[in-house]
């Protein structure tokens, strides 16, 4: 019992310090990794190994930090919200964070489901949600798609994946690099895409598009796989999914050609300290920016309100987002913060 115990605080320690080194040490031009690396144009990092002690640092109980009444369905209301309508209705499903339930032409997708409290490889270890996401793996019923941004914690969650109940009828879609790890929770069909690469499923068309960040899950694998954004299209719907990411030309350059977008799922959170977050992260106003750079009718704000993995005020980026938003030219109807369990209809 003391070596398993002993194994999993090794594990988790190595996890979190590895996310701890990936900021600090991956500095060169377009990133650092032994065989992925961000596009040609990124912004580089900067911050020395003191600035990620704001990784594990609590939030003090300001108005800008504490959850507004509201922010959180309650379970029955966030499973009522997502199954109203049945598999007929388009929508689009904030699980908190970044993750997300899509139904689009009577297929359901999952993208980046982190329901667990911990963004660690052991439970009690490392940044803790100061909210708790009301669903369970269960709740998703027949789901025919995973989609994964990358390998982080608070993206590729273990034992969510462990819990999903029909992950052996479905086909998870992956970065490059990804692939075998991901078989070993048994999805029915694994599929790695490249930067440009696409494949369909069940008539949804998943092309795999870039993204300015790193990958790894430990201290000897980072940047071994690569980290994607993705556009979904039907005959009828058109969706952006940025995943993580900081702001580049490269989403006028090679996102935006893939649009226009009905939707653009963006994130706006976990920006400061700026010399270390922007090269890994958006701010409101960056996020705003990619989703004018590639023509996206409107705009749904994610990577916020979940958990705290900077230094900024957890609740000052919705306010940012749409302020930014307006300042665009983008009506508050197409700026979207639901609650977390929330569903924004596509129609």
């Amino acid at each position: 019992m003391i070596s398993v115990r002993r194994s999993r605080v090794l594990r988790a320690v190595a996890g979190i310090s590895g996310v701890a080194a990936s900021l600090e040490i991956a500095r060169r031009v377009s990133g650092a990794g032994p065989e992925f690396a961000n596009p040609p144009g990124s912004p580089l990092r900067q911050a020395g190994f003191s600035s990620v002690s704001g990784f594990f640092r609590a939030r003090p109980p300001t108005p800008d930090n504490e959850p507004r009444p509201g922010h959180v369905l309650t379970r029955p209301e966030a499973v009522e919200s997502l199954l109203n309508g049945g598999m007929s209705r388009d929508q689009v499903t904030w699980l908190g964070h970044a993750g997300f339930a899509i139904q689009v032409s009577g297929v359901r997708l999952l993208l980046d489901p982190f329901l667990t409290d911990f963004a660690s490889p052991v439970p009690g270890i490392g940044p803790r949600k100061f909210v708790t996401t009301p669903f369970e793996p269960s709740d998703f019923g027949q789901t025919d798609i995973l989609l994964l941004s990358h390998n982080h914690y608070d993206h590729m969650d273990e034992s969510t994946l462990d819990g999903l109940p029909n992950r052996v009828r479905m086909t998870a879609v992956v970065p490059e690099g990804l692939g075998n790890r991901v078989r070993d929770w048994q999805f029915g069909a694994v599929t790695e895409l490249p930067w440009g690469a696409t494949t369909v499923v069940r008539g949804v068309t998943i092309t795999a598009l870039p993204a300015i960040h790193f990958s790894g899950r430990g201290l000897f694998d980072r940047n071994r796989s690569n980290w994607n954004s993705y556009s979904l299209t039907t005959a009828t719907r058109r969706v952006y999914f940025a995943g993580d990411t900081a702001f580049g030309p490269v989403f006028r350059e090679r996102v935006a050609p893939g649009g226009p977008y009905d939707i653009a799922l963006v994130p706006i959170g976990t920006y400061m300290p700026a010399s270390m977050m922007a090269a890994v992260h958006c701010t409101p106003e960056e996020a705003v920016r990619l989703g004018r750079d590639i023509n996206a009718s409107r705009l749904l704000g994610m990577h916020w309100g979940t958990i705290s993995l900077s230094t900024e005020p957890n609740f000052e980026p919705p306010r940012r987002f749409a302020e930014a938003g307006a300042a665009s030219g983008y009506r508050s109807d197409e700026i979207l913060l639901p609650a977390v369990g929330g569903t924004i209809s596509l129609a």
